[in-house]
């Protein structure tokens, strides 16, 4: 079985909570144009910020338990305006330096191989935010460049095609500056906070844990619904440490635990999306797990969510 671990949609806010964001949130629009200066936008209450483990591209078109607590999120979500955009950063798009895309109608990319073809067919529409450099220099004095060719990868689309079915916010994407070490990327992030009280929801979507060598292995080995020792005890840390706003912690545990994250991680681009949301929190911020669990024994599928109560 593909999926070894149920997941969990456990808001612990109550509907009525989550609704009331409806009267402090603005609507966005799905227009080429959303809005030509960050700083000129109206504030609004803060915009839910996300991090989504995303797991395999199929999770796109399979029903599962993860791919459930997706949907039911997207039903939540679905009760609040719109918002402006939304910025996503994925593991699947590293560049040198922090650049973000700025496409008005960006493709689908298809970052992935011998899947079955209806996979290929799926596109997803969205439109992009030419602006949104410009958006980013005004949050930051770190230098962002751009890239008008850059689609969205299978990071972004295959998580914002669960989440926004109709693609009418308009999406761009924030690449993994390779010249950023944990801590930079927390503190570009923490300067681009602004974002959520301009309307733009801010997902991350990577995995707490993701060795694909060892699914891989445990996949040869007939092994692949067994969840690795390794693999809960990091997730435990990692989920500690956001329990507990200890953000020093989490993005130091490379450091402090170089050998149990390297088994997690054998590369950091996973993890890196996670910080993200995590350095936009605030003190109104309530936290909410929605899906929990393993996919495969080596994989967190782990999400959350961010959000005033």
């Amino acid at each position: 079985m593909f999926f070894t671990a149920l997941a969990r949609f456990s808001m612990t806010a109550s509907r009525r909570s989550f609704l009331k964001q409806l009267s402090g949130l603005v609507l966005g629009t799905g227009s080429l144009s959303v809005l030509n200066s960050l700083a000129a936008a109206p504030s609004t209450a803060l915009v839910p910020a996300l991090f989504i483990g995303h797991g395999s591209p199929m999770n796109a078109l399979e029903n599962n338990p993860f791919t459930l607590a997706w949907d039911a999120m997207a039903d939540n979500l679905a009760r609040l305006p719109r918002p402006r955009a939304i910025l996503c950063v994925s593991a699947h798009w590293q560049t040198p330096t922090s650049t973000v895309s700025v496409a008005a109608r960006p493709s689908t990319i298809y970052d992935f191989y011998g899947f079955p073809g209806v996979l290929y067919m799926r596109q997803y529409r969205a439109m992009g935010v030419p602006e949104s450099q410009q958006w980013l220099q005004q949050a930051t004095t770190q230098a962002i460049g751009a890239d008008g060719d850059r689609g969205l990868d299978h990071g972004a689309w295959v998580v914002l095609s669960r989440l926004f079915p109709r693609a009418d916010v308009p999406v761009f994407q924030l690449s993994l500056g390779q010249d950023l070490d944990f801590d930079g990327h927390y503190q570009l992030a923490a300067q681009l906070a602004l974002l959520r009280r301009r309307g733009v929801m801010v997902i991350g979507s990577g995995n707490m844990v993701h060795n694909l060598r060892s699914a891989q292995e445990d996949d040869l080995y007939g092994t692949r619904d067994q969840v690795h020792g390794w693999a809960q005890e990091l997730d435990q840390r990692l989920l500690s440490a956001i329990d507990a706003q200890d953000h020093l912690r989490l993005r130091h545990l490379p450091i402090t635990e170089p050998r149990l994250f390297a088994q997690g991680h054998p590369t950091a681009e996973h993890f890196l999306p996670l910080l993200y949301p995590l350095a936009m929190q605030d003190k109104q911020d309530e936290l909410h797990y929605f899906a929990k669990g393993f996919a495969p024994g080596s994989i967190s599928m782990t999400s959350l969510l961010l959000m005033p109560a």
